[in-house]
């Protein structure tokens, strides 16, 4: 595909995922309004648990296959082929295996309860095979089929959530929206793909595929512990409601990181078309600063109006969130602004950073989680984790600039600066003056539009999206 049809397709379709991305978020608070009113903390906190271990056996099935088709460039079939086929054995062996095991692992871990919880939840293993069609979508850069499916599975098990919460069914309510969504969207993904893969064994595919996949698998292994052993010390040291209230923060703040995800499946195939390292770095650098300038706006209004916010939308029985919410929301912009690294190292092939990174965040946000809901309860879970997050973007600078690109957050200095003048102006309004929260809140919007407005002005009135992708002699 030559270079102009690229910038079209990318640009088309940074609008298309930019525009299913916010209607998935729409859909996804309206449905988690609803079911932190119908159930309790618990049954978050459960649903969390259960989820937990589900997802652990998750990361040793998938060899990150649709990442590995993405960038070939021939004999796709036949490698789609492989990589269902390789990672729906793997699914099926950990299924069997879980099923078995289940009573005696969470008997060892103190959770028998929710063993059935696990037992059902376990059958989610299967979406990551089944639905490996949709990086075909990707590769061509057709996003809208490859995210209309999971709209329309996001709508289907929001509703089927929400009646069975109606209906008094608890904790099985989560546990059945998250089966729902996955059968939901294979069913359209296979029903719209070109091509349906089936079983086949090529030894030398299956060799590239591992040898791409194991490093990543690695990593995916670690972070799975690096965002997700915060919860299994949650709920050991305080119990389910608290690991409610924390898993439910957690939850709703990242569910602005779902426009960072979207973003990426553009940008990785983008990048791996274009090619050019010029234009990556001049795409990282703004495509950083919009985010950065885009994200600050809801942590502004969380930082300032936390707990008006969580009364409004989720109940005053959410209130004990409200402190995590905060904390987790910075971690949530902190995250979404570094994320455009990981495509960079995608494509320079350097995964064993990410790796090396990985061991890191197990190691460190294991101990600051530790320390922090040991002394300080979901308060200092929430800083132990963006402690370790701060320290861990730091040395992955370092290395993303040694070993590959040099890359720069120099263009951050301003936006950071007038949003943290704006925080402090707001922190002295409601805490030193008293001011209401109507004037709070026109204060609030004033302030992030103008900034909003002194950096993005330019890149409105240039079209920025296309001038990232086509500008000559970069």
């Amino acid at each position: 595909m030559d270079r102009q049809k690229v910038i079209n397709k990318s640009t088309r379709g940074l609008a298309i995922v930019l525009g299913t991305t916010g209607v998935q978020y729409v859909i996804a608070l309206a449905i988690q309004m609803v079911l932190a009113r119908l159930l309790e903390p618990e049954n978050f906190g459960a649903f969390a648990f259960a989820n937990i271990v589900v997802m652990f056996f998750a990361t040793l099935t998938s060899l990150h296959g649709e990442k590995f088709l993405i960038k070939e460039k021939d004999d796709l079939q036949s490698k789609l082929n492989n990589i269902f086929t390789l990672e729906l054995t793997l699914s099926g062996i950990f299924i069997v295996l879980i099923l078995w095991v289940a009573p005696y692992l969470l008997n060892f871990l103190g959770k028998p309860e929710i063993t059935t919880l696990v037992q059902f939840l376990i059958f989610a293993l299967f979406y990551g095979p089944l639905s490996r069609p949709k990086c075909l979508f990707e590769k061509e850069l057709s996003f809208w089929k490859a995210r209309f499916p999971s709209l329309c599975a996001q709508v289907i098990s929001g509703v089927c959530a929400i009646t069975l919460a109606y209906m008094g069914y608890g904790v099985w309510s989560l546990i059945a929206s998250h089966l729902i969504f996955s059968v939901s969207e294979i069913i359209i993904i296979w029903a719209i793909s070109p091509y349906r893969p089936h079983f086949c064994w090529d030894p030398k595919i299956i060799r590239d595929v591992a040898g791409y996949g194991m490093p990543l698998l690695g990593s995916s292994f670690l972070i799975f512990l690096y965002w997700n052993v915060d919860y299994y010390i949650v709920g050991d040291l305080l119990g389910p409601q608290q690991l409610g209230y924390y898993w439910f923060a957690f939850q709703t703040t990242h569910f602005f990181l779902k426009l960072r995800s979207a973003i990426f499946s553009v940008v990785y195939p983008a990048f791996t078309k274009i090619g050019n390292s010029e234009d990556i770095k001049y795409g990282f650098e703004k495509l950083t600063k919009i985010t950065a300038v885009f994200y600050m706006i809801p942590t502004t209004f969380i930082l300032m109006m936390g707990e008006e916010i969580i009364t409004f939308l989720f109940g005053a029985k959410w209130i004990p969130a409200t402190t995590p919410f905060q904390i987790l929301m910075v971690l949530t912009t902190l995250k979404a602004v570094t994320a455009y690294w990981d495509p960079i190292i995608l494509y320079k092939g350097k995964t064993k950073i990410q790796f090396y990174m990985t061991i890191y965040g197990a190691c460190s946000v294991s101990l600051l989680v530790y320390v922090g809901t040991l002394y300080h309860g979901i308060i200092g879970a929430a800083t132990g984790i963006l402690l370790a997050h701060i320290i861990g973007i730091t040395i992955m600078g370092i290395l993303v600039n040694k070993y590959v690109m040099s890359l720069s957050f120099k263009h951050l200095l301003k936006p950071a600066l007038h949003y943290s003048i704006l925080i402090y102006t707001l922190y002295f309004l409601k805490n030193v003056q008293a001011v209401s929260t109507s004037i709070l809140f026109i204060a609030l919007f004033a302030g992030c539009s103008l900034i909003t407005f002194l950096h993005m002005s330019d890149y409105f009135k240039t079209a920025f999206l296309k001038n990232v992708l086509s500008r000559e002699g970069i």
